[in-house]
């Protein structure tokens, strides 16, 4: 919170201030916290608004996915080759748990993809710390299946029998209680609980078998926020 404490620092200057008017004074300090809130208002930080987005639209590549639309750092694939193909994000090995991710700063987030063609096995990367260990929820024509994996191993945290088909979005959220809510089109179908690499901040993309499967529209979403805007209005003082 370095923002705020600059912000207050700055105020209380202000009320010392000697040479002005108290009411310019007064019209100063609104003036400097208003610009400081909406500072933090627009600091990712904050967790208001998608942190993390890419849209796949780049030359296409089989090794090499790249830095996203978002213009942030670069996917990190964890396994296997990730690269484009007409516009779309995919796997072009086609081993088993194949994933990539990017780095979000947050273990606090919604992740949403659209499926532009699913495949046996596609999903969704949370709270990644390596290729060894992250949760990973499995979306599919079958059914979906929410596991963690640690130290290579895979157990089962909870399964639904809803099953999805090409151009379906599917969105999964976890919050600070260790929640999983997902979600098809929008529709919540399914909660589950998991404290596993809580802290982790590194989301992505996991196929596994197959290079078919083709994503659009990544998204992260930091849902980290840590106040409420107009509390902070109160706070300040204004």
């Amino acid at each position: 919170m370095t923002i705020m404490v600059k912000c207050l620092l700055r105020r209380d200057a202000l009320r010392r201030g000697s040479g002005v008017s108290t009411m310019l004074r007064r019209g100063m300090m609104r003036r400097t916290l208003l610009g400081c809130l909406l500072a933090l208002l627009l600091w990712p930080g904050m967790g208001w608004g998608a942190n993390r987005s890419d849209n796949f639209n780049r030359a296409d590549t089989t090794t090499a996915i790249g830095t996203p639309s978002d213009g942030g750092s670069a996917w990190v694939q964890l396994s296997g080759s990730w690269g484009i193909s007409t516009n779309r994000g995919y796997n072009s090995t086609g081993g088993s748990h194949q994933s990539c991710v990017l780095e979000a700063s947050s273990s606090v987030v919604t992740v949403e993809v659209t499926f532009e063609t699913i495949a046996t096995e596609t999903a969704l990367i949370l709270r990644a710390v390596d290729d060894s260990n992250y949760v990973v929820a499995i979306a599919d024509t079958v059914s979906y299946n929410l596991y963690k994996r640690v130290a290579g191993g895979f157990t089962l945290i909870g399964s639904n029998a809803t099953t999805f088909a090409s151009g379906d979005v599917f969105k999964i959220s976890v919050d600070s209680a260790n929640q999983y809510i997902a979600s098809k089109n929008g529709t919540p179908f399914s909660t589950l609980s998991d404290a596993v690499h809580a802290t982790a901040t590194q989301h992505g993309l996991r196929v596994s078998g197959g290079t078919t499967a083709r994503f659009e529209n990544f998204s992260i979403t930091d849902n980290a926020v840590t106040g409420n805007k107009s509390l902070l209005l109160l706070g300040v003082g204004l």
